[in-house]
């Protein structure tokens, strides 16, 4: 397999084998069955990853995701180059920085500054070059008059905003992240993720190692399935987010529930069903929002598979004045009538005529910062099974795959 240029990281048939003495008696009927499966006369195996493939282009973000043990970290770590395959090859075009383990090399006994310091020095800069840093990493951790007291006083949130503050100042083409998106609080977790997309504006590449198919969703354009680790799934985001959360936490609603009614009555009682299946059961069904925006409330009107009842309903608060956004949906197949809408507070602010496939809606209309808006997207409604171009006895509407926030500049809000 040749490096094709327009690739960040080329991973071909990469596997790492752990071996280790196997000791002790085997003291419990567990421990016998443990080291039938797990152990090899005197010692023990684990193959933390087996022939291992993929790509990530350059300006793309990957997420990785998998139950505990299915080797999420054990590849990073090898991207890293903490750690050499045992078969296989990996090729990464450009500077690499990790973020893994944020603040394990702290001193409880040094100041926040002095820690700050230490950690831009172990990440390769210069003596002059970290003290010029410095004053940027203490604004963006936001830790105020603590960053002068010792970090045996700090929270782990604290710890981990100043770790993250410090590890994002080196500026590499490609970005290892393991489980580091939601440091802090809400607030700065929403300042984290909003400085990720300015990383991949700006054309760079990241990794991301995630529990979170939320995570995953909303900052990556790849998703990657390790399972037992093994390559389970890979490729666009929402289908392997959808075959990791099938396999991992059951069948989607189509696929558990009756699929025709005998009455009004059993229809009307399959569609209550659906309709509390809502967004929030799932991460798979957080709404993936960029930018500088929170959101809040419940979420009315979602499908477990992403599609809708035809009147998606949620609330967002902008961290910063919005002046205008986008909303990307996918209109069902066999729809042939009527509008895909976006209404806040009741007021329309964009629609078009709905055609099957993916559609732009572009939103004209300012948000102010720190004022809650309550959006409703509203589309006509299909049944695929009625049609008879598909097996889907719901009653679906338009499924909303991003929305994307554009913000005013600096110079405009000071």
């Amino acid at each position: 397999m040749s490096f094709v240029s327009d690739n960040a990281v080329e991973v071909v048939g990469v596997s790492k084998r752990y071996r280790f003495p196997s000791v002790g008696k085997q003291a419990t009927l567990k421990d016998v069955v443990v080291r039938r499966v797990l152990h090899e006369g005197r010692y023990g195996v684990v193959d933390a990853l087996d022939d291992v493939t993929f790509t990530v282009p350059r300006g793309q973000t990957l997420g990785i995701i998998g139950v505990n043990g299915s080797g999420k970290s054990t590849l990073l770590r090898i991207l890293a180059g903490i750690s050499k395959p045992d078969r296989g090859e990996v090729r990464l075009r450009g500077t690499v920085a990790p973020l893994l383990a944020l603040g394990a090399g702290f001193n409880p006994y040094f100041t926040g500054r002095e820690n700050a310091l230490i950690e831009l020095l172990s990440l390769g800069l210069s003596r002059a070059q970290a003290f010029g840093e410095l004053d940027a990493v203490i604004n963006f951790s936001e830790l105020g008059d603590f960053i002068d007291a010792p970090m045996r006083t700090y929270s782990s949130g604290m710890t981990m905003r100043l770790a993250f503050a410090a590890a994002i100042r080196v500026d590499p083409d490609i970005l290892l992240i393991d489980e580091v998106l939601s440091v802090g609080d809400e607030r700065f977790a929403a300042k984290c993720s909003a400085w990720l997309d300015g990383f991949r504006a700006r054309g760079k590449t990241a990794i991301l190692v995630t529990h979170s198919t939320g995570d995953v969703l909303a900052q990556c354009e790849l998703a990657l399935w390790l399972r037992d680790g093994r390559v389970a799934a890979y490729g666009d985001k929402v289908d392997v987010v959808r075959a990791y959360v099938e396999a991992t936490r059951g069948k989607p609603v189509a696929d558990t529930l009756p699929v025709r009614a005998e009455s009004v009555e059993q229809a009307s009682a399959i569609a209550e069903r659906y309709r509390r299946r809502i967004i929030g059961m799932l991460p798979l069904l957080r709404l993936p929002i960029v930018g500088f925006v929170r959101q809040s409330g419940t979420i009315k009107g979602g499908y477990e598979d992403g599609w809708t009842d035809g009147a998606l309903e949620f609330s967002i608060e902008p961290m910063r004045d919005v002046r205008a956004w986008s909303v990307r949906v996918t209109v069902p197949p066999g729809t042939t009538k009527g509008n895909v809408a976006v209404e806040v507070d009741g007021a329309r602010v964009a629609a078009a005529e709905a055609t099957p496939g993916e559609m732009l809606l572009r939103c004209n209309a300012p948000l102010r910062r720190d004022r809650p808006a309550r959006v409703r997207i509203v589309s006509e409604t299909v049944n695929q099974s009625a049609l008879g171009i598909g097996s889907d006895e719901r009653d679906i509407g338009a499924r909303i795959d991003e929305i994307l926030f554009e913000h005013e500049p600096a110079e405009k809000r000071s």
